[in-house]
């Protein structure tokens, strides 16, 4: 599934048990359904901001896509990381 030249940058997995992988070239979402499992990505042309806030409980990254926002709940602990991580792999495809 990765290019041979990719590699990850950020796994992560998401409050309700959604995979998400980070690479240089995009953002990969796998989630496990009934049938077997669903793959979506973004490319990072595609994701045009990247937020994320925290509560005192959760946290949440915000993807602006071409598609719409995208949000993603994580743990809290791990929202700024992830947030600038991301912020960072979109900044140098540019």
């Amino acid at each position: 599934m990765l290019d041979s030249d990719e590699r990850l940058n950020l796994p992560f997995i998401t409050v309700n048990g959604k995979c998400f992988v980070a690479t240089k070239k995009r953002l990969i979402k796998c989630s496990k359904n009934m049938f077997g499992y669903k793959f979506k990505e973004w490319n990072w042309s595609q994701i045009r901001n990247v937020f994320y806030k925290k509560t005192l409980t959760a946290g949440t990254l915000i993807l602006n896509t071409v598609d719409g926002e995208v949000k993603i709940s994580i743990n809290r602990d791990g929202t700024e990381f992830a947030g600038e991580i991301l912020r960072k792999l979109k900044r140098e495809t540019k």
